[in-house]
């Protein structure tokens, strides 16, 4: 009896399958049924027609909306309404003063298009209402005075490999919030793969208006948030201009601190760069504050004022803060703390400063010491008081395979090998090797003679991998990682779709190992590469891979 309700089941959804449709939009004069051979020519045709597990292919071309794309009915868990570009190398430019997307049903993907908000005055994308489940994936999000994505009361929503930029409101000298991301009273939040930049708010902000209902587990992993110089004048904003107050900030309401409520918020392998001083006072990469859990690995944060702005109880709680495997330098302060903030761990970490640099600013209060602990990490020359623990060591250019690079890992001898302690919560390194109880290393990495001075190594033999570079698309660099498993002669070098060489960016010999490179979009001359695609050629002996980055201007 049950194999036969069980085959039951398998050929009910296995007829859901067969039965969803396919429909086209086009940019086209006349409106058709939404099949591939006569397309509808505007989206709500196309979601009115499409039902759950049903898929909306959106071609090539560029479409001016005159009101936003709104989603009409709910999917569900194994059969989605997707709205998804044709040609995910040829994506539809979707363009409206404004609102672009309205999203109020569950179950809703969106994947692949190009969304401009020619500096409307509205959020570019809303979720409201039932939007629980949405996935965003794949598109560009970009030119508001208000925010890319807004959201709010929904959950388990998904954004992903999504590039949001120049969301800007007021001006230099009168700024106003435009965030990249921002959302309130969510519940099982993933922000994955993204770049988020130009906006004149945060990348990602949590419960702006500290409202309800109360928002919990948040996870942002594998992005780059950053600011920098306007390229051009945008918004009443003016090219040299950085925009920006903070990578990531945290609130919640009030009146749940006295419950003791306490969101979690996950920040893994993020890189933030380029809040410096100016524009608001104390900016920072990461803004932690209120009565939040925040746990902090893998990140690297550099060029800002601030890179932990790490705050203790004003009257709405006091947060609560673990930092791990993590690298910051070139930062006016790594660490400020205020108004003794009551839980802070550092864990094998790695900071180096310029000499007018501070590793830590503490004020009104600075940290607990009875909540503060810090253990196996790195600091450039002499370490601060902060860094007591006999764990956490001075370290000098002699330590890494090249600080001026701002690679710290580990040489052959550094002091670091072996002299720090076992720590329950830290299992891996920056890199994700594992660390051996009994012989941590200190700081950000454990050492591996494949990233250190050393021929020596245990790879699996021809293993020889060009990684996807990320950020992809980028602006203004972007990191092209191989592994090799020889010595071997290795170059690493760009060219355009013309097939002209427009730099060579490595070429030297290398040890076996894993290997990061930076292109910062620019050719053998130092002057700046145009928007669009180019391709990347990695050579080791006779061995060649060749991968495809866009840099967006």
């Amino acid at each position: 009896m049950l194999n036969r309700f069980l085959k039951i089941i398998c050929l009910l959804s296995l007829s859901a399958s067969i039965l969803a449709t396919d429909y086209y939009v086009d940019d086209v004069a006349s409106n058709g049924n939404g099949s591939f051979e006569s397309p509808f020519n505007n989206f709500p045709s196309a979601l009115n027609a499409a039902q759950p597990g049903d898929v909306i292919y959106v071609m090539p071309g560029t479409y001016q909306l005159s009101a936003a794309i709104s989603t009409v009915r709910d999917g569900a868990a194994n059969q989605r309404i997707t709205l998804r570009a044709y040609d995910p190398a040829d994506r539809p430019y979707i363009s409206a003063l404004g609102r672009l997307l309205s999203i109020s049903h569950a179950y809703t993907t969106i994947d692949g298009l190009i969304l401009d908000g020619q500096f409307g005055d509205s959020d570019a994308v809303r979720l409201r209402g039932n939007a629980d489940y949405a996935i965003i994936r794949n598109c560009e999000i970009k030119n508001g005075t208000r925010d890319g994505i807004d959201m709010d009361a929904v959950d388990n929503v998904l954004i992903e490999n999504c590039e949001i930029h120049h969301f800007l409101a007021g001006t230099y000298n009168n700024q106003r919030d435009a965030h990249g991301i921002v959302a309130t009273g969510e519940q099982n939040l993933t922000i994955r793969g993204c770049n988020i930049y130009y906006v004149s708010g945060d990348c990602f902000q949590t419960d702006p208006n500290r409202g309800y209902p109360l928002w919990d587990n948040v996870l942002i992993e594998d992005s780059q948030l950053w600011t920098g110089p306007l390229p051009e004048d945008a918004a009443g904003w003016f090219a040299g201009e950085i925009p920006g107050e903070n990578a990531v900030d945290t609130k919640i309401s009030p009146d749940e601190v006295q419950n003791g409520y306490r969101p979690l918020i996950v920040l893994r392998n993020i890189v933030a760069y380029g809040f410096e001083p100016g524009y608001i006072g104390n900016r920072a990469a990461f803004n932690i504050k209120e009565q939040v859990e925040c746990r902090i690995s893998g990140v690297k944060v550099y060029n800002n004022e601030i890179a932990f702005r790490l705050r203790g109880d004003t009257g709405r709680g006091s947060a609560n803060v673990t930092i791990i495997n993590s690298i910051a330098f070139n930062n006016v302060k790594i660490f400020r703390t205020e108004d003794g903030i009551e839980l802070l761990h550092i864990y094998n970490s790695t900071f180096d400063k310029r000499s007018s640099d501070q590793y830590f600013q503490n004020v009104s209060g600075g940290y607990d010491p009875n909540g503060f602990e810090m253990l196996n990490s790195l600091f450039m020359g002499n370490k601060p008081s902060d860094a007591a623990d006999p764990s956490n060591l001075s370290a000098d250019p002699g330590f890494f395979v090249n600080s001026a690079g701002h690679d710290y890992h580990l040489v052959n001898g550094s002091p670091a090998i072996d002299a720090g302690v076992d720590i329950a919560e830290v299992t891996t390194d920056y890199d994700g090797n594992p660390r051996t109880p009994g012989s941590y290393d200190v700081g950000a990495f454990e050492y591996d003679s494949a990233t250190g001075i050393d021929d020596a190594g245990e790879f699996t033999p021809d293993e020889f991998i060009l990684y996807p570079a990320f950020p992809n698309p980028f602006n203004p660099s972007t990191n092209l990682e191989f592994k090799i498993s020889k010595a071997e002669l290795v170059t690493l070098q760009v060219y355009d779709l013309s097939g002209r060489e427009l730099k060579t960016v490595l070429h030297r010999r290398l040890a076996p190992g894993n290997y990061t490179v930076q292109w910062d979009g620019r050719d053998s001359r130092g002057r700046p590469g145009s928007s669009g695609t180019y391709l990347i050629r990695l050579r080791a002996g006779n061995q060649q891979k060749t991968a495809k980055v866009t840099l967006i201007r």
